[in-house]
């Protein structure tokens, strides 16, 4: 009789290179198609939003956000990369792992619900009161979905996480546009916070075809509860560090300009949270079979930024120098005050990007402690920074929060190579090469744009485009090494390989 695979125990095999090669080119390659219907989906229906609601009611959104978004750490405890990280897990621990993450899901959301009077105050806007406690459950639906959506990553089961995250995103701006077009009123973005978690625990439940034994004492997982409190207390540091900005603008500004920031914060960094998140289940699974062989390792991690720097940092940049007629011709002149918070944030976004590499390293290799102790010594010039530009507005956090990127991008480098031997000046070095060579193309794409503000937006932004595309291209054309990155991305792109290994 054959035995049940799901009641089989999980390890980290030493795979064959070309097996781990081709499911991690594979899973990439659907990761890039699903990632770009997400991107085209999101703006559009941040836009489409943005014509049905006022600023108003994405700054009240925003602020409820930025003051619970920790819980979502704090329900995942750093549990889910524990599981992928881990050199062996019986099932018997990915079932406590299960339920430690149902318990917690479950207590940052009473907590949550709890504390909404008391931030209803601290604002003193009585709407943020029911939208924080609605928002309160989605701590729970993602708190069950987590180790179903980590045992896919461990098996590397790419594509199917991919699917689960696209659909999700899709079908959340879809139920939000069409509660937005119905009622006008802010709990069409609560709706759009609630469906993501229903759609991707329903989706998880369904594809890892998995059920978790009750929990047990007789195999522990006390290591990787230290994992992930390392990771949980990084997690934590770079996320006071990125809301910080929202919670002191909502705290000085009023709610239309608080609503200004976020739509130009969400509109940068939504899309770069939609490619590092899937970015990161791709790579910390694959980089986890290769932590005990360094050669291995740092091969695949210098080949991963630079793929995911050509990509993520020549889109955010022409966005950048396009934006300003896409405002104009999509939202509006009521809107125009978002155009330079969206190109001063877009700066910063791109050290946000080149960072990513240190977050694998410490996920793929539990070293979570080093990523905790260099967030720390970064946060404190990233609420320094933030605090000083908010005495010049909006505009004055913006750049607060592009400096703060670029200081916890190089102290992060410091750390990892002086406690963890990575190779962070060839990191360094590849990540400014990759930038510099978007200078030129963002000059001329913006200097398009001015020449051409007079005639239609349509036309504008075709002009903004050519200027960009035609520098790239002859950027190309010259420097060979970008010609291969370019290749390498293709490549990924059109690969049909495997996407799934054995257990």
């Amino acid at each position: 009789m054959t035995k049940d695979i799901r009641q089989q125990p999980t390890r980290l095999p030493v795979e064959d290179h070309s097996a781990v090669a081709g499911a991690a080119r594979g899973g990439a390659g659907f990761t890039m198609i699903a990632q770009v219907i997400v991107l085209c989906v999101t703006f559009g229906g941040t836009f489409v939003l943005a014509n049905l609601l006022p600023p108003a009611s994405f700054g009240l959104i925003g602020i409820v956000t930025a003051a619970t978004g920790a819980g979502d750490l704090l329900r995942d405890a750093g549990l889910a990369n524990a599981a992928i990280q881990a050199r062996r897990l019986s099932n018997q621990q990915r079932s406590n792992l299960f339920w430690t993450s149902a318990a917690l899901g479950s207590t940052v959301a009473l907590a949550v619900y709890l504390i909404a009077p008391l931030l209803g105050g601290v604002y003193d806007n009585a709407d943020i009161v029911p939208i924080t406690q609605a928002i309160a459950v989605s701590f729970l639906l993602n708190g069950l979905a987590s180790q179903h959506r980590a045992s896919l990553s461990r098996e590397l089961r790419l594509r199917a996480t991919a699917a689960i995250d696209a659909l999700a995103s899709v079908m959340s701006t879809v139920t939000a546009i069409t509660i937005a077009a119905l009622t006008h009123s802010v709990w069409a973005l609560v709706f759009q916070q609630l469906a993501g978690p229903v759609i991707a625990l329903t989706l998880a439940l369904c594809l890892a075809r998995w059920w978790p034994m009750l929990p047990r004492r007789s195999e522990g997982i006390r290591p990787m509860l230290s994992y992930g409190f390392h990771q949980l207390g990084a997690q934590l540091a770079v996320y006071v560090g990125e809301n910080i900005d929202t919670l002191i603008a909502g705290y000085r500004f009023s709610p239309t300009e608080v609503g200004y920031y976020s739509r130009a914060y969400s509109l940068v960094t939504r899309p770069l949270t939609q490619v590092n998140v899937p970015a990161g289940k791709l790579a910390n699974p694959v980089l986890s079979r290769f932590q005990d062989d360094d050669e291995q390792y740092f091969r695949y991690l210098l080949r991963a930024q630079r793929l995911l720097l050509v990509v993520t940092a020549t889109v955010i940049m022409l966005f950048a120098a396009i934006v300003a007629p896409i405002i104009a011709l999509l939202l509006g002149n009521e809107w125009a005050p978002i155009v330079p918070l969206i190109q001063i944030l877009a700066v910063g976004a791109l050290f946000r990007v080149a960072a990513f590499s240190t977050s694998w390293v410490a996920a793929s290799r539990g070293l979570n402690k080093i990523s905790l102790y260099a967030n720390l010594t970064g946060l404190p010039v990233t609420i320094g920074a933030i605090l000083l530009g908010s005495q010049w507005g909006i505009t004055g956090i913006a750049v607060g929060q592009a400096v703060s990127g670029l200081t916890s991008w190089v102290l992060g480098l410091v750390w990892f190579a002086y406690k963890a031997k990575t190779p962070s000046r060839q990191l360094f070095g590849t990540s400014a090469e990759l930038l510099a060579t978007l200078v030129l193309p963002f000059v001329g794409g913006i200097s398009a744009v001015g020449l051409t503000n007079e005639l239609s937006p349509w036309m504008s932004i075709a002009s903004g485009v050519g200027a960009f595309a035609l520098v790239y291209l002859l950027e190309v054309l010259v420097l060979k090494r970008l010609r291969a990155d370019i290749r390498s991305v293709l490549s990924v792109v059109f690969f049909r390989g495997a996407s799934r290994l054995k257990r």
